[in-house]
């Protein structure tokens, strides 16, 4: 068994995704999902680990905290201090993060051409910073942060040690790609100075922006892909996406 634990949960598509995945391919599997708050993410863990899972999805607002309850944390969770998967191996439970290449693939899917671009990024989070870490290892020009608290601004831009492709002089800036990595709703207001925008919430809907906009299924797809793969050595099958983007 399988599944996701977070808070709030019961707006996540996951349980759909992997559901049908484990249909499509025939797997007696199940995948759930657990209202989860920082507060009680170890009894949490624990029950889940004698409940016999063997792999559990992180999402907001755990995927830092779940760091200190792991054994082994993998590269790709070190390289941006946050997981969003831990997975259990010969008795071991390992963290990593599959947000970082989910991003990418979906910018690969989607034809979104970052290179030589200006980007700004709302957010210093866990998502925030698997994406900028994606960003940094593309030949992107510049990537401008803003967050509500300017320190964490700051935090994110010293992680990545201070890579002059970043700043957080945001202000009226133009860009453009527009990403919003945080939980909030992003309003017209924010978006018309940018040729595309990519909303990593997968709930939202174009705030009536007239250019290219993207909404966070692309992302939840192909990061779920990763991990899907991760546990079955099948694909995800792309159906799933085309499914997911004619839900209403």
């Amino acid at each position: 068994m399988y599944g996701i634990v977070g808070c709030p949960i019961n707006h996540s598509l996951s349980p759909f995704i992997y559901n049908t995945a484990f249909a499509f391919y025939k797997m007696d599997e199940r995948y759930g999902a657990w209202e989860t708050t920082r507060e009680n993410l170890t009894e949490r863990f624990n029950e889940l680990k004698s409940a016999g899972l063997r792999s559990i999805h992180v999402t907001y607002p755990l995927k830092k905290d779940i760091l200190n309850l792991v054994d082994e944390i993998d590269p790709s969770a070190k390289a941006v201090n946050a997981a969003n998967l831990i997975i259990k191996k010969n008795d071991q439970w390992i963290a990593f993060n599959t947000d970082g290449i989910g991003f990418r693939h979906f910018l690969e899917y989607e034809h979104i051409d970052v290179c030589n671009k200006t980007i700004s990024v709302i957010g210093a989070g866990a998502t925030a910073h698997a994406i900028v870490h994606q960003l940094l290892n593309i030949n992107v020009l510049k990537i401008n942060i803003t967050n509500r608290t300017r320190a964490n601004a700051e935090l994110l831009i010293g992680f990545f040690n201070h890579d002059t492709r970043l700043t957080h002089d945001f202000g009226d800036a133009t860009s453009d790609i527009l990403i919003n990595a945080t939980p909030c709703n992003l309003v017209a207001s924010n978006s018309d100075r940018h040729k595309t925008i990519i909303d990593v919430n997968y709930s939202n809907t174009n705030p009536g922006f007239t250019g290219q906009y993207f909404n966070g299924l692309g992302l939840l797809f192909f990061q779920a892909r990763e991990s899907f793969y991760m546990w079955t050595k099948k694909e995800l099958p792309i159906t799933i996406y085309d499914e997911l983007k004619n839900r209403k």
